[in-house]
């Protein structure tokens, strides 16, 4: 085994990295303002969201028609439903899994 380098980054021989699903979709070189939803980005399907090529999600297409399902069920049933963009978030302290600490409705 020898060291390597990742992105200037050296990874020395029995190194520990930390490889974070979450950081996928928000490489700043790929999609501008990664940090913003924008449905609407002219490179949107560039996402890594079921994977890519030989390793692609199996349950794409069922993950897409659920998907539709939720979106056209809620916006039928709550047709007002807005964002409310001035919600501040509290998430909880941990590395493996980001969820808020709670929602003010």
């Amino acid at each position: 085994m020898a060291s390597i380098e990742i992105a200037n980054i050296a990874i020395p021989v029995n190194g520990t990295l930390l490889l974070l699903l979450g950081s996928a979709n928000r490489d700043p070189t790929i999609f501008e303002d990664p940090d913003t939803f924008n449905i609407h980005r002219q490179n949107a399907q560039d996402h890594l969201s079921l994977s890519y090529g030989p390793r692609y999600c199996l349950g794409a297409a069922l993950t897409r028609l659920e998907a539709r399902i939720v979106f056209e069920e809620v916006s039928s049933k709550l047709p007002t439903l807005r964002l409310n963009t001035r919600q501040e978030y509290k998430f909880l302290p941990n590395t493996f899994f980001r969820a808020p600490m709670g929602l003010v409705i």
